[in-house]
């Protein structure tokens, strides 16, 4: 029997939503629908569906006036319900959005939004420094600043107009999102999803996961610019019809307590270290979470010994997805089914997944053999946006070469044992060593450097590098540790850099990092 797997057609739902187009229609039918529903909570910040479509109306009609069509704007906010009427916003306004890490440096911030070349950037004022001076470097005329005092403001449009959506939509095949994943150069690939497939994204995990129309509370801790953070977080939920409690930033007592304020029914969870956060908070024992009925899971392995403390906590299980960038969902573990300790589940609702020979790509290999898992599906990306190679390497004949290593059992359920890239995934962010390297290698004082993602219990990997000093430099590990803290974002940083005499050397002279981590794992 071959590992070669074809998803089950969209199952009948009990509600029958109906196709739409884009996710701007989605949108527009929730609003008519439920207009005086609640949609919006963060903070102390609620907006109904009614208000929120308001909301997205009035800041689309302030972009469309700004010449954004067929453009992209770019969005550096945290988590906030302005970052979601921004999303929308900017899809009804007919232009491609983009949010981009806010609290990478301005050294990782500038290439991706030169990459992007928004017409405009929105933003909150935390991060105008940073905005202002790559808008200026790169002649982008058009800021908006998210402000109460003094800028855009939700209180301006929630009270004001109809609820009528622009005669001129969005098509399906218009590019809806971009977004940043790893990429195996270290420079961040810009995954172009269309507004069809990020619906069909939507729909396959509605289809798994199936939550109830107009009654679930969700909540997210997921940034906006992770694409969990973007289909789980903040679109499926206006599929459902939906409240979400939106997280600015991932604080485990802040997140219980919210949790049972507002009697939150889906937990759009996380990787691993989420879940051990919450079972940490102070006031997780105490708490009432009996409305929970979903918890879902994904961004990294999860140990056996966190799925059973969970469920014995909360009598819920984890629901498991692996997923990426490119193509969410690839594969869930469905309700009801069993757990499987390791397994992501099955393949996805009208997707193909196949576990091919690691030399060509192109035979299928027999159930319990390790191979790359390649997918096709109504879901996927057809681009990487400016990186003709990166496409052609990753899209061939049709399929998505995920470079994940996995096998599959005679139930068809995935189990995902490597990579064949050189990634790490870091609390369930995509990290690409290769990017710490460049920086190393550029410091004055270091010869040679090679960082690696190492084991780590509590985040699944974390980065750890080794660097050979010039001769004769005046160097100090603490001043490199620091320069990482100037250059990188806080999970790309290493956690330690060993000071060695040299490194490893493969046959072709190249840095053997397979010989540095059995260097690392020997020392544990």
């Amino acid at each position: 029997m071959l590992a070669s797997f074809s998803g089950d057609p969209f199952p009948a739902s009990d509600d029958a939503r109906p196709e739409f187009a884009t996710l701007v229609h989605m949108l527009a039918e929730a609003a008519a629908t439920r207009p005086e529903a609640l949609a919006l909570i963060c903070e102390d910040q609620q907006l109904t569906y009614g208000e929120y479509a308001r909301c997205v109306l009035g800041l689309a009609a302030e972009l469309s006036e700004l010449g954004v069509q067929g453009e992209r704007v770019g969005v550096v906010m945290s988590n906030s319900n302005e970052s979601l009427v921004t999303l929308f916003a900017a899809m009804t306004a007919g232009a491609q959005v983009v949010f981009f890490n806010p609290f990478y440096t301005k050294r990782e911030l500038s290439p991706l939004i030169e990459d992007a070349d928004p017409r405009v950037l929105i933003y909150h004022p935390e991060f105008a420094d940073a905005v202002i001076d790559i808008a200026a470097s790169l002649a982008i005329d058009h800021c908006l600043l998210f402000d109460e005092a003094d800028g855009l403001n939700l209180d301006n449009w929630r009270g004001a107009g109809g609820l009528d959506f622009p005669t001129i939509l969005p098509k399906a095949g218009d590019l809806a999102t971009l977004v940043y994943s790893g990429g195996t150069t270290g420079i961040p690939k810009g995954v172009d999803h269309t507004h069809a497939e990020m619906m069909a994204a939507i729909k396959n995990l509605c289809a798994i996961w199936t939550t109830r129309l107009d009654q679930e509370t969700s909540i997210n801790a997921a940034p906006h610019f992770h694409i969990w953070g973007q289909l789980v977080g903040s679109m499926v939920p206006v599929y459902r019809r939906g409240a979400v409690v939106t997280m600015q930033r991932f604080i485990p007592e802040q997140m219980v307590e919210q949790m049972e304020r507002h009697k939150v029914t889906v937990l759009s969870g996380g990787p691993m270290t989420f879940y051990n956060g919450l079972m940490s908070a102070a006031n997780f024992g105490d708490s009432d979470l009996s409305s929970l009925r979903f918890c879902f899971g994904g961004g990294s392995p999860f140990a056996a010994e966190i799925l059973q403390r969970w469920k014995e906590l909360t009598s819920i299980a984890i629901l498991e997805g692996l997923g990426m960038t490119e193509a969410a969902p690839i594969t869930a573990v469905r309700e009801g089914s069993p757990l499987k300790v390791g397994s992501a589940g099955p393949v996805a609702f009208e997707t193909d997944l196949q576990i091919v020979d690691l030399e060509t790509g192109q035979t299928v290999l027999p159930i319990g053999e390790l191979g790359e898992i390649r997918i096709r599906g109504p879901q996927v990306t057809k681009n990487y946006r400016n990186q003709p190679a990166e496409t052609k390497a990753a899209l061939r004949d049709g399929w998505l070469y995920t470079g994940d290593i996995a096998k599959a059992d005679k139930d068809g359920d995935i189990f995902v044992i490597d990579r064949s890239n050189d990634m790490a995934i870091v609390g369930g962010y995509n990290v690409f060593p290769r990017e710490v390297d460049e920086l190393l290698f550029a410091h004055p004082d270091i010869r040679e450097a090679a960082a690696l993602g190492v084991p780590d219990e509590y985040k699944g990997e974390v980065i750890w590098a080794y660097v050979v000093p010039k001769e004769d430099s005046p160097f100090e590990p603490q001043e490199l540790l620091d320069y990482c803290r100037e250059n990188l974002v806080a999970y790309k940083r290493p956690v330690n850099i060993e000071v060695v005499r040299e490194l490893p050397k493969t046959p072709a002279n190249k840095i053997d990092k397979k010989a540095l981590l059995d260097l690392f794992l020997a020392g544990k």
